[in-house]
Parts: structure tokens; C-alpha cells; sequence
């Protein structure tokens, strides 16, 4: 009998408490003027849930998101809108996802940078990450379970492409708590079925 209470317990309250990544990796590529996005989310186990991205120098603007490739993927466009000649300028690229956007999956969009108001031809690499007196542009992204990761991008020479990437480890539940509510279980059952008659 004790054996089995022993079993029980050690079975109803797992030892083992893992901690879990979240990440993801940014490629950006392509046409100078509409730049391709490549998000791929590198955590261990949890979902992207949002993305966004600011301007920086908010003189410019994001005329059209466009989304080239999300398979198995359920996602919103929040802003900017799809139309390339002049719609809903915003300063921030921003989407939802609802279904789909697990561990190694790649998600991919273009974004046209162009001047307030003005449908122009502007180099992202100049309004995004070298801004000079502006700031460079944000990324955030939100994970299942709340968890947040966000990164400024940093002043970059001009190159072919892009590649941004950021990590954290969540540690997973203290082990201390599990351990002494196992001997406080295994006392109490102890005491109440192996008392002395």
C-alpha cells in the first residue's frame, strides 16, 4: 500500500519543470522601396500571437502591407492597409494571429516605405534602422501565455539583407514548492493510513 501511495504521489506531482524559449528571427530582404519581411518563430514551444513594427522616422510611413506567404497560418492586417497607391498611411505595421503561427513556422509580407503623403520611392534601410537624429524602428512580438519580446533596430550599414533575431529563456515553474508538497503529501497520507493501532 505504501508503495502505491509513494507512485501516486510522485506521478500527481512531476519533479521534472522545464524551462521553455521564446524567440524569433527577422529577415529583411529585396527591393529597397518594398522590402520583403521574413518572421520565423524559433521558440521551444509557443505560438506568436503579435507583431508589430513602428516607423521610426515618423516623416515616412508604411503605404501598404501585403502578405506573400502564411501557410496554415490565421492572421489579421491591422495596419497599414493593402492598397498601394495612396489608402490608409500609417506609421506602424501591425498583425494578429489567431491560429497557426507555431515553432519553425516562417510568416512573410511586404511593406512600402514612403514620405507622408506622398506616394514616393524610399530606401527602408535609410528609414528603418539609420535615421540619424530620428529613432530606428521597433519590433514587438507577443507569445502565448502573455510573454512579450520587443528589440529597437540598431544603426546598420547598407547591406544586401538583414537578419534580426532575439531570444529568452522562461524558466519554468520553482521546483522548491513541488518538493516540499510532495513530503507535506506523503506525511499527511502516511499519518492518516499507516497510523499505529
Amino acid at each position: 500500500m505504501r508503495f502505491v501511495l509513494n507512485i501516486f504521489i510522485l506521478t500527481a506531482f512531476p519533479l521534472s519543470a522545464n524551462a521553455q524559449a521564446i524567440g524569433y528571427v527577422l529577415d529583411v530582404f529585396g527591393s529597397t522601396n518594398i522590402p520583403t519581411f521574413a518572421l520565423t518563430n524559433s521558440s521551444d514551444t509557443a505560438n506568436i500571437e503579435s507583431f508589430s513594427m513602428t516607423i521610426g522616422d515618423t516623416s515616412r510611413n508604411f503605404d501598404t502591407g501585403t502578405v506573400t506567404s502564411a501557410p496554415g497560418i490565421s492572421f489579421t492586417l491591422n495596419s497599414p492597409d493593402t492598397n498601394l497607391s495612396g489608402g490608409i498611411r500609417s506609421d506602424l505595421v501591425d498583425f494578429s494571429f489567431s491560429f497557426g503561427f507555431e515553432p519553425g513556422a516562417t510568416f512573410s509580407f511586404t511593406a512600402d516605405v514612403d514620405i507622408d503623403s506622398s506616394n514616393t520611392t524610399q530606401d527602408y534601410r535609410s528609414v528603418l534602422f539609420n535615421n540619424g537624429a530620428a529613432p530606428n524602428s521597433v519590433i514587438t512580438l507577443g507569445f502565448g501565455g502573455g510573454l512579450n519580446l520587443s528589440q529597437e533596430m540598431p544603426d546598420a550599414s547598407f547591406l544586401s539583407s538583414y537578419s534580426f533575431s532575439q531570444s529568452e529563456v522562461i524558466p519554468g515553474p520553482a521546483i522548491a514548492p513541488l518538493v516540499f508538497g510532495l513530503v507535506a503529501a506523503f506525511v499527511t497520507v502516511r499519518r492518516r493510513y499507516f497510523r499505529p493501532q
